[in-house]
């Protein structure tokens, strides 16, 4: 056979028909096939690369698990009951990362066994709306399949998209993907973005021994969350050593070729920085580039319009995750089961999104966790509102852990007594946060909570008594000494 007989034979597209195809093999991807099989639909999964999206090979999979090995130390460190003669611990950094990439592998062998046992097929390869229930896929060895579905979930999430910087094609970067790829360590790195991903890479290259600097062009970091949570933060991790330059962006980069150092212009600064290598932490846009303009789909500001039953605005074509906006693997599961239910049980599905439910989680030490709005936004918006603090200074389990860092901070309703936002900086703040979401999901008030009896001693005191301290009622909280 010829050679040009050959690549028509690879090029002959196939046709298939599902119920539903999913493209995208993230977090809310796997989800939503996993949920539509579930319900008998027959479904085929589109994947580009690996399983598990940016969460499971590149993010919060690879992060936590690098931050965890590396709390042990400073845990080894902290300790005065050990015998250690040395506070000089060698960090084996390709053990580290071998460490990272198991659990990476055992996660996405996990993903695939899931989607196997519920009869969803997974089909390696680029998908692309042809129509609106029609995708092709070119697939690994460039062959081509035409897959007919009656509904089509898109769940591509996002790529880095490098800032327009003088100077900066010149230079070798880092990005969220490939940033914890690293044989060595850099002596020194600027981190530039103060958001959740910035300051969890800030902490684990700090950890590693690296002198860190973190830019953010915002008054301060984190800049979606309650700024007295904030101020605590940044207090901890600049007492770890990490600097931070906020109100501050790069006007341009050069690489010096005398000490391959890179050096760095920074706004209102006269002197250009040098340092070793540049991580650049929220540079992601949605991926978006699949054909979606083609079939009508809306998009507005860059991310995919949909409404709380994530439909978007052409019959029978979903949108979840990242592509919709926001960045958080849990939103993008939640998304990922309503599309499907709306997908297949339009008539008798209820099922919405509630976006000002979602709980947000920073993995740093100690962790930040916050759901709901922030004091200063419940004022803007118009709540009557009272505030409840309790400090993990007072809280019994946080003692016996050598963890009493931190607070509980409850925002609240003062006329309906409903919880309006619950923000926590403190040990376990990313599993101390579900209860709170849990109560704001089922409207409890702030009563319902300290009627709740919590184990003692546990960590979750402390949630109940900032309610308590909100009414003046906190047990374990010192009451100023009124003087005559």
């Amino acid at each position: 056979m010829t050679e040009s007989k050959t690549k028509q034979l690879i090029q002959q597209p196939t046709s298939e028909s599902y119920d539903v195809a999913v493209i995208g093999g993230g977090p809310g991807g796997y989800t939503a096939a996993i949920r539509a099989a579930q319900l008998k639909a027959k479904v085929i999964l589109i994947e580009e690369k690996k399983l598990g999206g940016i969460c499971t090979n590149v993010g919060c999979i690879p992060t936590k698990t690098v931050l965890n090995q590396l709390e042990i130390i400073s845990e080894i460190k902290k300790t005065d009951i050990l015998r250690i003669q040395s506070n000089d611990f060698d960090i084996d950094i390709p053990k580290l990362m071998l460490k990272k990439n198991e659990v990476m592998t055992k996660l996405r062998q996990g993903i695939e066994f899931l989607l196997v046992s519920n009869g969803v097929q997974t089909i390696f390869g680029r998908g692309i709306l042809s129509s609106s229930n029609q995708v092709e896929i070119i697939q690994r060895d460039n062959r081509k399949r035409i897959i007919d579905a009656t509904k089509i979930i898109v769940a591509t999430g996002s790529k880095t998209m490098n800032p327009s910087i003088e100077g900066l094609e010149a230079t070798d970067i880092l990005s969220y993907e490939n940033a914890l790829d690293f044989t060595e360590v850099p002596l020194k790195i600027l981190i530039v973005g103060g958001c959740p991903e910035g300051i969890e890479l800030a902490c684990i290259y700090s950890k590693i021994g690296s002198v860190v600097t973190i830019v953010e062009t915002k008054p301060y970091i984190l800049p979606n969350e309650d700024n007295e949570i904030v101020q605590y933060i940044q207090r901890k991790i600049m007492k770890e050593g990490i600097m931070i330059e906020t109100n501050t962006e790069i006007t341009n980069i050069k690489k010096s070729n005398k000490n391959k150092k890179i050096q760095v212009k920074l706004r209102g600064k006269e002197n250009f920085i040098e340092i070793d290598k540049i991580l650049f932490a929220s540079n992601r846009i949605p991926n978006i580039t699949l054909g979606l303009e083609k079939v009508g789909v809306k998009i507005i500001d860059g991310k995919i319009f949909v409404n709380e039953k994530m439909e978007t605005n052409i019959n029978g074509i979903y949108a979840i995750g990242d592509v919709n906006g926001g960045a958080y693997a849990h939103k993008a599961m939640h998304e990922g089961i309503i599309a499907a239910d709306n997908a297949l049980r339009k008539d008798e599905s209820d099922s919405k999104m509630n976006l000002s439910m979602i709980p947000r989680c920073i993995f740093t030490a100690p962790q930040v966790a916050a759901v709901g709005l922030t004091e200063d936004e419940a004022i803007k918006q118009g709540f009557n509102v009272k505030v409840g603090r309790f400090y993990f200074a007072a809280n019994a389990r946080a003692l016996t852990t050598d963890h009493s860092d931190g607070l509980v901070k409850i925002v609240i309703d003062a006329d309906l007594e409903e919880i309006l936002g619950v923000h926590i900086v403190g040990p376990n703040a990313s599993e101390l946060i579900a209860e709170a979401t849990l109560a704001m999901k089922l409207e409890a008030t702030a009563e319902d909570i300290v009627n709740t009896i919590h184990a003692h001693p546990t960590l979750s005191e402390a949630l109940r008594e900032a309610v308590m301290d909100a009414n003046g009622q906190a047990i374990h909280k010192f009451k100023r000494v009124q003087t005559s």
